[in-house]
């Protein structure tokens, strides 16, 4: 169970990094929609990990959370590649030489 002080803390460090985090992750994405969803699997993961943050306004909470959402931000979209090769048809790979 998440503490009173850490809800706020998580309150806080979400409406200050939030357009951050949206900025890195559309930086590596190229697309607003995947870039949210990057976002919020960032902020979930920050949430359940409120507790290693100390003091929400050091540089080093600022690089952790840029981080975050930067692995989000891979992570979704070696998933979409990963998903676009699997759905080319066999017969494009004939065509190959």
């Amino acid at each position: 169970m998440i503490s009173d002080d850490d809800r706020k803390k998580f309150e806080y460090l979400y409406d200050k990094h939030k357009k951050l985090m949206l900025y890195i992750s559309y930086k590596i994405l190229k697309d607003l929609n995947l870039a949210e969803d990057a976002t919020s699997d960032a902020f979930i993961r920050i949430y359940q990990n409120i507790y290693k943050i100390e003091d929400p306004d050091s540089p080093m909470t600022v690089s952790y959370i840029a981080t975050i959402v930067r692995n989000a931000s891979i992570t979704l979209l070696n998933k979409r590649r990963k998903h676009i090769m699997e759905e080319l048809p066999d017969s494009l790979e004939e065509n190959f030489d």
